[in-house]
């Protein structure tokens, strides 16, 4: 009745993108926040809460053809939709907005063509994930954005890596990480990516000293859970590296936080290494 009343006055499709831009101006701020912290809590905790709200503007945006309005809340929400287990819906929304999104909009094509190349990647779908990340780089670099291009190098990075494409990796990982003004979390990201490349290329050395440096940046952070997930992977290359008296040390280091962070998943991991 009330939908009714409103579409009758003319004020359904008003309410609509008003709650697309308030989902929108919401999740742009939770965004901003997760790059400057580079912990995702708060802006998955929110999508959570807001996630049948956010479909229904999702939805309500593509019968109105507002796909810049629905593609800057996807681009926002990002890889959320995988902390949530909702991956191949993320992957599907993004799809079909980016099919109606003009090339025009570089900046939105660069966002969604990042966040669905790291949905693709963590499904599995690696092939299909670097070509993605290939035409982020692309848009991105149509841009000038140095954010939007340092994430879209970062992903291709990363999946290249997986392909075992070392020294496309290792170019793109150089540009990305020339880039000034990187926040924290693009910073750590890169990091992660740099450890990755250096790992599959067997220097477990070099690795070890870029843990250390990695749990260094996640104590600036305050991220306590951060900390202990590089001390586990540190742990795991020190016991690889012949050092299990190392390993042990480590996973004790931590024991005392696992515990007091109330995180059962992460306290079974940092037991199972001792």
């Amino acid at each position: 009745y009330a939908v009714a009343k409103l579409t009758a006055a003319g004020e359904r499709e008003l309410l609509a993108g008003r709650h697309l831009r308030h989902l929108g101006e919401l999740f742009a701020d939770l965004r901003a926040r997760y790059e400057q912290t580079a912990r995702p809590s708060e802006i998955e905790d929110q999508f959570a809460t807001e996630l049948e709200d956010v479909r229904t503007a999702l939805d309500g945006a593509l019968s109105r053809s507002d796909m810049l309005g629905g593609g800057k809340l996807l681009a926002a929400i990002s890889t959320c939709w995988q902390a949530l287990g909702l991956g191949y819906e993320g992957r599907a929304w993004i799809d079909k907005h980016l099919a109606a999104i003009p090339d025009s909009a570089s900046l939105v094509r660069a966002r969604l063509s990042t966040a669905l190349s790291a949905l693709l990647g963590s499904s599995g779908w690696l092939e299909r994930a670097f070509d993605v990340a290939k035409q982020a780089v692309a848009f991105a670099r149509l841009t000038g954005d140095g954010s939007a291009l340092g994430l879209a190098l970062r992903q291709f990075s990363q999946h290249a890596t997986r392909l075992s494409s070392f020294d496309e990796a290792e170019m793109a990982l150089n540009e990305a990480e020339a880039i000034p003004g990187s926040k924290p979390l693009l910073h750590v990201q890169l990091l992660q990516t740099r450890l990755l490349l250096t790992q599959m290329r067997g220097d477990l050395e070099s690795a070890a000293h870029m843990y250390e440096q990695l749990r260094r940046e996640y104590r600036s952070l305050g991220d306590t859970r951060g900390d202990c997930g590089a001390a586990i992977n540190l742990a795991n290359v020190e016991y690889d590296r012949g050092q299990p008296k190392r390993s042990v040390a480590l996973a004790h280091e931590i024991l005392p936080a696992a515990r007091a962070s109330h995180d059962t998943d992460l306290l079974t991991l940092v037991l199972s290494n001792m």
